[in-house]
């Protein structure tokens, strides 16, 4: 759905901006970016991702099932393809997140875009 679309590009776009990861959970990413921090919080119970930056939060998503970051190593020369050692905020290069969304059509669950996931690089770190 576009709303999914839409919210992987700007969270895609932020990662790639951000100069570091000053923390992250499975459910929170918080990005250096700007002189300021970009966080994104997903709330389970509401099932939204929000995004927060400069004292403004908006909802990206809505009809989440569910949500998780990673934060990933740089691959080393000899690493299998798409294996990405785990990192802390300190030496994280890659930025993984993943969702679910769901909608209800004509009163039954269905959903309306099974999964959204990447693994982006941060440029500036």
């Amino acid at each position: 759905n576009a709303r999914s679309r839409h919210a992987s590009d700007i969270i895609t776009r932020n990662i790639r901006s951000a100069t570091g990861v000053t923390s992250a959970t499975s459910e929170q990413l918080v990005l250096r970016f700007g002189g300021a921090n970009v966080t994104y919080n997903y709330d389970e119970d509401a099932g939204t991702l929000s995004r927060s930056y400069l004292g403004r939060t908006n909802v990206l998503l809505e009809g989440l099932k569910s949500l998780s970051f990673s934060l990933y190593q740089r691959p080393s020369s000899g690493a299998a393809y798409e294996q990405f050692a785990a990192a802390t905020p300190t030496n994280a290069k890659l930025i993984g997140f993943q969702w679910e969304c769901s909608r209800r059509v004509y009163g039954t669950q269905k959903n309306s875009q099974s999964l959204e996931a990447a693994v982006v690089k941060l440029r500036n770190k």
